[in-house]
């Protein structure tokens, strides 16, 4: 893209463990503004439980190596792991937060086909369903004896609702003008009022 001057916008994922500085400043040379983070938890101890190979020192790096070369960043965070309490949710939540992510896609843990993990659910009878529709990361497919099962919903929306509504999240993205750059504060808005009106 840079070579042939091809001058388009674009988002991209990337790991926490392999992106540095020399990847951030290609990346925004060649028209990059976002880059996808899998963040996934703000607690080691379920990094490890998914084999996800990353430490919370390298998530932290990768955040300010991005925000360094003026590259919003979007961190994925999931909850509902085996074992996993309300207050290591609001761990994870905190982290988020410290971060100064400029988006944040929260979901609930969810055990692809062919992972670790579906093998280790589907050996514990964890699965609850095989409809592959409902493998989204928004609905609870998984069934672990003292876990939050019946909470996940409505902690997702909490989060969010904790995260987007943070005055100082929203006084920093207004500084940075990310408002009102490509709709994004208009899908802000809107993705709150769906979760303002089911939360209960």
């Amino acid at each position: 893209m840079k070579e042939r001057e091809i001058q388009i916008p674009f988002k991209c994922e990337s790991r926490v463990d392999t992106f540095d500085d020399e990847l951030a400043r290609t990346l925004k040379e060649s028209g990059c503004t976002e880059v996808f983070l899998g963040i996934e938890s703000g607690n080691q101890r379920f990094l490890d439980i998914i084999d996800k190979r990353i430490t919370l020192g390298q998530v932290i790096e990768a955040v300010h190596i991005a925000h360094r070369h003026d590259l919003r960043v979007c961190g994925s965070v999931m909850i509902g792991y085996p074992g996993e309490t309300p207050r290591d949710v609001k761990r994870s939540m905190a982290f988020a937060k410290e971060l100064h992510l400029d988006r944040m896609q929260l979901s609930i843990l969810t055990p692809f086909p062919g992972t670790h993990l579906f093998s280790e659910a589907e050996k514990r009878g964890w699965i609850t369903t095989t409809d592959w529709n409902q493998y989204d990361g928004t609905f609870p497919v998984l069934h672990i004896d003292g876990n939050l099962e019946e909470h996940l919903t409505s902690l997702i929306k909490k989060g969010y609702l904790s995260f987007y509504l943070d005055p100082r999240y929203i006084i920093r993205q207004a500084i940075k003008g990310h408002l009102i750059q490509e709709g994004f504060g208009k899908v802000l808005i809107q993705i709150l009022f769906k979760y303002l009106s089911t939360i209960h």
